[in-house]
């Protein structure tokens, strides 16, 4: 657009000198409407190319076959001119600048086609009544020339603007490799997060369906069931990413989890707490501190766990500790993934933080943290 709007100022300045006073001084022939035509299509091609390119191609093709048309009926004495005598020699100029806008207008091979056409024209200019006195020989150079004349003045547009749809299509094709590894990104982002809730869903139900002391019935179990596969549906139909809560909502629902453990959680400012904590992010603390709690149960059984939930003016923590065994961090098979995956993961996907501290015989601790802003 830049090249074309550039060259055809160019053009503009060199055809307006020699169209205006040529349309004053016959301003009631045709051949004066032309040379008033000439200039403002250029400038119309100009304007309308940098806010209407498909406008200010049409005017600069109307321009580009204009030119010759004006050299050859000049020829032929279309123009209402008597005395035609010899072509000005302001033709090959005004002949230039019409390749050069059909360069700039049209798709590669038209341009060449544009050119080939004038010569061919400015070969058969004997054969008008205005060229009679030409001959053959200049005939052939004029059209030589103009051929010539074709190639140099097409060849820079249109190599660079077969440069430009390269480069268009090594950016489509990069963003084409972008959006596929995108989706491809996303695609696991979600086969680890249903993954991650089957794991806590299907480990909850079997340990409960394996407590035959607890007095679990069946519609308890069916019950539990129901809600591990609703927050599966949930997951894939991205329910479960709208919202904002509290501490007080955080502690509600922990209390409300960890009491299938028989664990009571404590808590320190959450009441009247107004810290934001939005929906992905409440879920990642509750779901880490469960899993946290049911390694326990599965690992350490007879081991005291204690859970604490504490509020400050722009973060929550939670804290789950118990006095079991421990374990050596570098012996985790990778296969192990509830601490992987279920904790850690989860929590920095959701924007929280996640530590875990261990040592054989010293049990574990593991931290939670969420940083926000009060309402």
């Amino acid at each position: 657009m830049a090249l074309g709007g550039s060259y055809g100022l160019a053009v503009l300045g060199m055809a307006v000198p020699i169209a205006v006073p040529l349309f004053i001084a016959h301003p009631g022939t045709l051949f004066g409407l032309c040379m008033l035509l000439l200039p403002l299509l250029i400038c119309g091609s100009v304007i309308t190319s940098f806010f209407a390119p498909k406008i200010g191609k049409a005017l600069a093709l109307t321009a580009s076959i204009l030119f010759p048309f004006t050299l050859v009926a000049w020829n032929m004495g279309w123009l209402g001119i008597e005395n035609l005598g010899e072509p000005p020699t302001w033709a090959w100029g005004f002949l230039g600048s019409g390749i050069g806008v059909a360069a700039a207008s049209m798709r590669g091979r038209w341009a060449y086609v544009h050119g080939l056409a004038t010569a061919v024209l400015m070969i058969l200019i004997p054969l008008t009544p205005g060229g009679q006195d030409r001959s053959w020989s200049q005939s052939m150079q004029d059209g030589l020339l103009a051929l010539t004349l074709a190639v140099v003045v097409c060849e820079p547009f249109l190599a660079l603007r077969r440069s430009a749809a390269r480069t268009d299509a090594a950016h489509a094709r990069v963003m084409a490799q972008y959006r596929s590894s995108e989706a491809q990104r996303v695609a696991e982002e979600q086969r680890k997060k249903v993954a991650r809730i089957i794991h806590d869903q299907v480990l909850s139900s079997l340990r409960h369906a394996s407590m035959e002391r607890s007095g679990l019935n069946p519609t308890q179990l069916r019950s539990q069931v129901s809600a591990a596969l609703e927050e599966v549906n949930s997951a894939f139909e991205r329910k479960s990413d709208v919202g904002l809560f509290t501490p007080a909502d955080l502690y509600s629902a922990l209390v409300a989890k960890a009491s299938a453990f028989q664990i009571v959680p404590s808590a320190d400012g959450t009441q009247g707490s107004q810290l934001e904590i939005p929906k992905p992010s409440f879920d990642a603390l509750l779901g880490a501190s469960l899993e946290a709690i049911r390694n326990t149960a599965s690992h350490a059984p007879h081991a005291t766990v204690t859970v604490e939930i504490n509020a400050e003016h722009h973060r929550v923590q939670i804290v789950v500790t118990d006095n079991g065994p421990g374990f050596d961090r570098s012996k985790i098979r990778a296969n192990r993934r509830g601490i992987r995956d279920s904790i850690v993961a989860r929590c920095l996907e959701a924007g929280c933080n996640a530590h875990f501290n261990s040592t054989p015989g010293q049990g574990v601790q593991v931290r939670l943290d969420y940083e926000g802003r009060p309402r």
